[in-house]
């Protein structure tokens, strides 16, 4: 017998989020030469509920050594920076392309 409690504070599953927003993502990483891959992310994020009501996407930027969601989570200021611009880029092209 396991004497362990598990208590289930959320019940929230996963959903898919905008192809046509990810697409738009690609692009807009195209437009900086940036290295990009898609993905499917298992973490639980907000988007999981927004995507529900309006198109949705992430835009995600390495982590050193990989390490995600932790207290040793840390990004290279370089990798930062080269998000926002594919954010900023994203946002343009969905404006006024």
């Amino acid at each position: 017998m396991n004497d362990s409690i598990l208590t289930i504070m959320t019940d929230v599953n996963a959903v898919k989020l905008s192809d046509q927003l990810a697409n738009n993502s690609a692009l807009a990483a195209q437009y900086h030469n940036s290295a990009y891959q898609s993905l499917i992310s298992g973490a639980g994020h907000d988007a999981q509920i927004i995507a529900k009501y309006v198109p949705t996407t992430m835009i995600f930027v390495p982590s050193i050594k990989g390490n995600s969601h932790s207290p040793s989570e840390n990004t290279k200021s370089e990798y930062l920076v080269n998000g926002q611009l594919v954010l900023q880029q994203a946002l343009y092209q969905l404006a006024y392309i």
